[in-house]
């Protein structure tokens, strides 16, 4: 059967290659009688399948956008391999140089260094120190002259008030001449005279209070410049002891390179062994990883049988009650082979103790190193850390050894209740008493030095908010001489204004003679003036002058500070550049093995963006396909919808015409035929058709399909010309069958995939 619809669909595809011009007046009612019969039996192509066709092609868009998206995403995370690759070869060209300088000529060339810097910064402390005192002692030169700037000040203004009062009394003289009316003066002296006293007390009582509060200024001045010398020079000793401590911790450092301290092999025959029914092989990984940690530790040699004797032997923890070793049977251990075992409970104290260079021990289950299920878990050891990832040591096989990341690690912690009892998270680090006792010195001396510090800071701030404080006492003398010069010129003034009655009271001749002797007056007075402002100009230029070396002291200290912190500094970095001498080789491999790894993963990124642009090429092909297969399908189902059409009036013109009635096209106004109605009965044509039926009833059917055929053509030439050029409708129903079979021939290859 299938190989008849074949047959049947290459006819018919062959046929629909056949295309002919008609207009609605060349239609022939046996021929589309004949393809109405033809027709019920093609495979149709239905809504449904053009819907289908049309959400495959949407899918298949959709997924080419999808992988676009997957595409850029690899090319992004291509770019940034390719930069970590980049970053990775930088350090490690730096590392290597520095690896090439490590020599021991070069270290103790490091030290030397060291040794100058300091030198050089006690030697720069001490000028500093210098520089903090000549800056104290311009600023008490600029504060003593500042007194006697405004005494100055003072003096000039009295003497200007003298020459007034002399040239008042001058004026008063040579009004007495003519105007003896004075007394209202002498009682307006006399009041004044009162009020001035008043004042003069009021200023003499606050220059008091203003001494004593300047003497407890000066001295919590001196106090605070004590404190601050104190606070410096016991930072300086903390610092000497904070690096004292460091220096201890690194000489306790375990500096063998990564991949190259003491591995052993819980599987290796030396020490294979059964404890309480168990094969070492299997349940050895914790004496194994503690024998790895000791004996780099002790740099002698302890080998896992040491360690498991001990266990099994000494303790309940090592395959007794259970297989394997217990997370408290880590910690006796440890304590009785004399190290120093610290629980670590977060990742950032495994990290920190990593970074720090400590050996960590660590149960994991479920992963790389423990592949056997979950009942079961295993022991490895970590040490160094770089990026975030650790060196691992695995007990088991030691291919596995190599970077992996911390997180991960602590991700795949053992969960069973024998590594966790009475511990918590399976991680200990593990060191020897030097280097505990080390890390405690260490701890107390950076706590005392940071005391020392804020200490410093602290003492600093003071010094600077009581030197911000100005003394009280100058201004309170200038208000009193201020007050006693106003007392004084009320006095002269009463005195003046008492000779101003006396004068009225005298004659001419003594007046005259009072004139002549206040003009004298006069006359002093303005000399007097002249020289007091030549005096506080002499010293005003003093007082520049003396802030003009404040100025200098000042900005000596502030060199002298910024000396000091240089010197510092490059006295750390000069530390520094000692310790990554003395690290370098263990540094290197740690960067060699950043850069294999960046290599890996650009390796792996540019693999994984050639499978992803190579998928997304593939569904952009099938994208393509199913947009086309779309069209066909569409294009199919639109003529089967023009050929429904033309079928249907083909029968309505036949059943009309069947009855010897006349078939009346109705038309749009596109001139498209859209229906067939009956007119009036041809009865000439019936007749003749009958007799044609009559005298052929023995002729074959070709004879009548003629005749018939001829009449179809005349009942037909009242039909309007459309002018239409459209396909001949055998070609379309061709067409037809040959789409019907290609679906059928995909549907069913789909099928079989």
């Amino acid at each position: 059967m299938k190989q008849t619809k074949v047959l049947s669909g290459i006819a018919i595809a062959t046929l629909s290659t056949v295309s002919v011009a008609v207009n609605a007046d060349e239609v022939k009612s046996l021929s589309l009688e004949t393809t109405a019969n033809q027709t019920n039996h093609i495979t149709e192509v239905t809504q449904e399948q053009v819907d289908s066709a049309k959400a495959k092609s949407d899918r298949a868009t959709s997924d080419v956008e999808t992988q676009q998206n997957v595409v850029n995403t690899a090319q992004n995370q291509q770019n940034q391999a390719q930069q970590t690759l980049v970053n990775a070869t930088k350090k490690l060209n730096a590392t290597q140089k520095l690896a090439q300088e490590s020599t021991q000529e070069n270290k103790v060339k490091a030290q030397q260094t060291i040794d100058i810097a300091k030198q050089m910064l006690s030697q720069i402390g001490a000028k500093q120190k210098t520089a903090e005192t000549e800056q104290v002692k311009a600023q008490e030169a600029v504060k003593a002259q500042q007194i006697v700037v405004a005494h100055d000040k003072q003096d000039v203004a009295t003497k200007t008030t003298d020459v007034k009062q002399a040239q008042s009394s001058v004026d008063r003289a040579k009004d007495a001449l003519t105007n003896t009316t004075v007394n209202s003066d002498l009682n307006k002296a006399q009041s004044n005279i009162t009020t001035k006293t008043a004042d003069v007390k009021t200023a003499t009582d606050a220059l008091t209070k203003a001494q004593a509060t300047d003497k407890t200024l000066t001295n919590q001045k001196a106090k605070a410049q004590q404190n601050l010398d104190n606070a410096k020079q016991n930072l300086s000793v903390k610092d000497a002891q904070l690096a004292q401590a460091n220096a201890t911790v690194n000489q306790n450092k375990f500096k063998t390179a990564l991949g190259q301290s003491h591995y052993y092999n819980q599987r290796d025959g030396a020490w294979a062994s059964v404890y309480g029914g168990h094969t070492f092989a299997s349940t050895g990984c914790v004496p194994s990883a503690l024998a790895m940690v000791y004996s780099d530790l002790s740099r002698k040699t302890v080998t896992p049988k040491e360690v498991a004797d001990y266990l099994f032997n000494q303790t309940n923890e090592f395959n007794k009650n259970f297989g394997g070793t217990s997370g408290r049977g880590i910690v006796e251990a440890t304590k009785a082979f004399g190290y120093v075992v610290t629980h670590l409970a977060s990742q950032n104290a495994i990290k920190e103790a990593l970074k720090a260079g400590h050996h960590v021990v660590a149960a994991v289950q479920n992963n790389k190193f423990s592949p056997w299920g979950p009942q079961y878990s295993h022991e490895i050891v970590l040490r160094g850390s770089s990026n975030g990832n650790t060196y691992v040591y695995d007990p088991y096989n030691r291919d596995n050894n190599g970077f992996y990341s911390v997180d991960r690690i602590w991700n795949e912690q053992s969960r069973d209740s024998i590594d966790t009892a009475g511990v918590g998270v399976p991680f200990f680090s593990i060191m020897t008493k030097d280097m505990a006792n080390a890390l405690t010195k260490q701890s107390q001396a950076l706590a005392s030095q940071q005391v020392a510090q804020r200490q410093l800071n602290d003492a600093q701030a003071k010094a600077i908010g009581l030197n911000a404080v100005t003394m009280q006492t100058p201004i309170a003398q200038a208000n009193l001489i201020k007050a006693q010069s106003n007392l004084k010129d009320a006095q002269d003034a009463l005195t003046k204004a008492q000779e101003a009655v006396k004068l009225a009271n005298q004659d001419n001749v003594k007046k005259q003679a009072d004139l002549i002797k206040a003009e004298s007056k006069l006359t002093d007075a303005q000399k007097q003036l002249a020289d007091a402002q030549v005096k506080l100009t002499t010293n005003t230029t003093k007082l520049n002058q003396l802030k003009q070396v404040l100025a200098e002291a000042s900005q000596q200290v502030a060199q002298a500070n910024q000396d000091y912190k240089q010197a510092k500094d490059n006295l750390t970095q000069k530390t520094a550049y000692l310790t990554n001498l003395r690290n370098a080789q263990a540094n290197l491999l740690k960067v060699q093995s950043d850069v294999a790894q960046a290599k890996d993963n650009l390796a792996n990124k540019i693999a994984k963006l050639q499978r992803e642009v190579a998928y997304l090429q593939e569904l952009k092909t099938k994208a393509v396909d199913a947009q086309s297969q779309y069209q066909k399908v569409l294009s199919a189902y639109k003529s089967v919808l023009e050929a429904k059409e033309k079928l249907k009036l083909a029968e309505e013109k036949a059943q009309i015409e069947k009855v010897r009635q006349e078939a009346v096209a109705v038309v749009d106004e596109t001139g498209k035929i859209t229906s067939y109605i009956t007119s009036k009965p041809k009865l000439q044509e019936a007749v003749k058709a009958q007799q044609i039926v009559v005298a052929n009833d023995k002729k074959d059917v070709v004879t009548k399909t003629v005749d018939v055929e001829q009449v179809s053509v005349v009942k037909s030439s009242v039909l309007p010309s459309t002018g239409d050029a459209k396909t001949g409708l055998i070609a379309v129903l061709g067409m037809l069958l040959s789409l019907s079979g290609f679906l059928g021939v995909r549907k069913n290859n789909k099928n079989n995939i």
